[in-house]
C-alpha cells in the first residue's frame, strides 16, 4: 500500500504510523507537497514555475539564500515523489490522506488525472473537520494534529475512488488551472479561485497596534486556520504597506520581518 499524503509534516506522521500501527506492509509514504492553493498553476506539474512561485514566496525572508537551496532540493524530491507515484501506483493500491487545508485538497485533485492514467485502485482517508471528545468537540485542520497511534482509528472512514470519480475529480482540477487565480481557498465545501487580497482583512484585525512585522505574521497563523504560510503573509503585507493600508513606522534595510508597522488611521 502506498500512503500519499500533501504535507511534509503529514509524512513524518504516516512514516511513524506505518512502522507502528498501519501493518508494516513496506509500501512507501510519498509527500506532495507543492503549495498548490498558491501561484501559479496553469503550467503545473512544471518544476521551473512551481519554482518560481516558492521563490516569490521566499523573497522577503532573512534567511532566503539559504532557504533558496533547501527549497529547490526539497522541490525536486517532491516532483521525484510524483513521477514514482504514477510507475508505483500502476501494480500497488494507493491511500490518500486528504484534509481541509488548500493546500491538501488542491494537491488531491491535482493527482486524480495521473491515477486515472495509471489505472491505480485508490482510496481515501478525509480528515473529519471535528469529532467528540470526553471535554465536548475537538476539531483538526491538518493531519498533521493528530497522533500518529490514533491514524488506525481513521480506517474505518476509508472509501475507495472509482475510474468515475476520478476522472470528475481531473475536471475539477483542470477547470482550476484554466482559472489560474492567484490564491484557492476552501469555501462552502469546495475549492475556489479568489484574489490574492483574500486574507487581507483578516490579516489588518490583527494588527492591533505597533508591532513588528514578525509578530503579525505569528498572530495572524496562531489566530486563523489558513493554508498560508508566513511567505506569503508577508508578501501581503509588503503590498498592503506599498497601497498605503498599512503605515510604516520603522524601516529595517536587512530584515523585512524586523520592521515596525501599525495600521492606517482612517
Amino acid at each position: 500500500m502506498l500512503e500519499v499524503c500533501f504535507d511534509l509534516s503529514v509524512e513524518g506522521l504516516l512514516k511513524s504510523a506505518k512502522n507502528k500501527f498501519l501493518g508494516n506492509d513496506q509500501g512507501r509514504v510519498l509527500s506532495l507537497a507543492f503549495a498548490l492553493s498558491l501561484g501559479n498553476i496553469a503550467d503545473f506539474p512544471d518544476f521551473e514555475s512551481r519554482k518560481e512561485v516558492f521563490e516569490h514566496l521566499n523573497e522577503l525572508s532573512p534567511w532566503r539564500d539559504e532557504e533558496r537551496i533547501y527549497l529547490e532540493k526539497n522541490l525536486k524530491k517532491q516532483f521525484k515523489n510524483r513521477e514514482d507515484l504514477f510507475q508505483l501506483s500502476k501494480t500497488e493500491p494507493v491511500r490518500l490522506w486528504v484534509d481541509k487545508m488548500a493546500d491538501s485538497l488542491c494537491g488531491f485533485l491535482s493527482i486524480a488525472e495521473l491515477l486515472y492514467q495509471a489505472g491505480s485502485q485508490v482510496s481515501m482517508v478525509f480528515l473529519p473537520f471535528w469529532e467528540e471528545s470526553e471535554g465536548g468537540i475537538v476539531c483538526y485542520k491538518s493531519w498533521g494534529e493528530v497522533e500518529s497511534q490514533r491514524l488506525p482509528e481513521y480506517l474505518m472512514q476509508e472509501r475507495k475512488l472509482s475510474q468515475t470519480q476520478l476522472q470528475s475529480l481531473s475536471c475539477i482540477w483542470k477547470t482550476l488551472q484554466r482559472e489560474n487565480a492567484p490564491l484557492r481557498v476552501f469555501l462552502g465545501g469546495r475549492i475556489l479561485g479568489v484574489d490574492d487580497c483574500f486574507y487581507d482583512h483578516f490579516i489588518l484585525k490583527r494588527l492591533t497596534k505597533e508591532m513588528r512585522v514578525s509578530e503579525l505574521i505569528v498572530s495572524t497563523l496562531v489566530n486563523f486556520d489558513f493554508s498560508i504560510g508566513d511567505g506569503f503573509i508577508a508578501q501581503r503585507i509588503h503590498s498592503m504597506i506599498k497601497d498605503g493600508q498599512i503605515k510604516l513606522i520603522q524601516e529595517d534595510a536587512e530584515n523585512f520581518y524586523q520592521m515596525v508597522i501599525c495600521k492606517k488611521s482612517i
